[in-house]
């Protein structure tokens, strides 16, 4: 069993040393709705109607739809979820793309908690991963591809979009 109630989740190649006050902002942001998923690295989409095509979008201007899991604060709860009640076809569609765990943990949050994911803005934010799975060619049209399949494999709608950000001094 999982001892705390709050995972920060932190990658290797994102963010080496954020700011102490950047991740206490998190803590913080978090603290005020432990439903929420926090993120510093938001994304978005795009898709012209119901049924339609769904393009993925990775550096979006001023609205995001999630966050990826680089850097990301949760409750516990939401690993066990992951784990042993996520539908077994999303599992297994993440482990053979080898991608797109952070589409799955967003929709399935969202799903449990009706709420998008939650922006943090941490500046300046590095990420050294661009040696990995985003420098495949087909690496955004796979997160399109995984927009439109994982919301289907979940019975959920993809996510809904939101302006709201926090930075270290609040909204």
């Amino acid at each position: 069993a999982i001892k705390y109630e709050v995972t920060p989740e932190l990658w290797s190649s994102t963010l080496s040393h954020p700011k102490q006050t950047d991740f206490n902002n998190a803590i913080d942001v978090w603290s005020r709705d432990e439903t929420r998923l926090i993120g510093a690295f938001p994304r978005s989409h795009v898709q012209t109607g119901p049924g339609e095509l769904v393009q993925y979008i990775g550096s979006p201007k001023d609205r995001y739809s999630m966050v990826l899991t680089k850097f990301m604060v949760m409750h516990s709860s939401y690993l066990e979820y992951y784990t042993y009640a996520m539908p077994e076809q999303v599992r297994t569609y993440v482990q053979a793309k080898h991608n797109c765990e952070d589409i799955a943990m967003n929709l399935m949050i969202s799903r449990i908690t009706g709420m998008t994911s939650t922006y943090v803005k941490m500046y300046p934010k590095y990420d050294f991963g661009e040696f990995g799975l985003y420098s495949r060619g087909n690496h955004m049209d796979g997160r399109s591809q995984c927009l439109m399949e994982i919301p289907f494999f979940m019975s959920v709608d993809i996510p809904k979009h939101t302006e709201l950000a926090y930075g270290p001094g609040g909204v």
